[in-house]
């Protein structure tokens, strides 16, 4: 396996602002899991997991938020379990 240095993986997911975030473990999930198969399609490995999490700048009346975390991991990998928890 190889650390590709480009991004496996873009999402974007619109959630409802309610407040609570519960609404966005499962699509980090989902999206986890399409990044590590696009990795082992490629023969690659990932070497950090970076989530990024945005209001809509659009809506200027609303609160806005905007926070970033890049999870550099122990050992690189391809595994979707091994990713999704390190992503959690």
């Amino acid at each position: 396996m190889r650390l590709n240095p480009q991004r496996a993986a873009r999402v974007r997911y619109r959630v409802s602002p309610d407040g609570s975030g519960s609404g966005i473990v499962r699509p980090l999930l989902y999206y986890v899991a399409i990044a590590a198969e696009k990795l082992r399609a490629q023969g690659s490995v990932a070497g950090m997991i970076q989530v990024y999490i945005r209001t809509n700048p659009h809506k200027e009346d609303c609160p806005q938020y905007s926070k970033g975390l890049t999870i550099p991991l122990p050992e690189p990998s391809g595994d979707t379990l091994y990713l999704t928890r390190a992503a959690l």
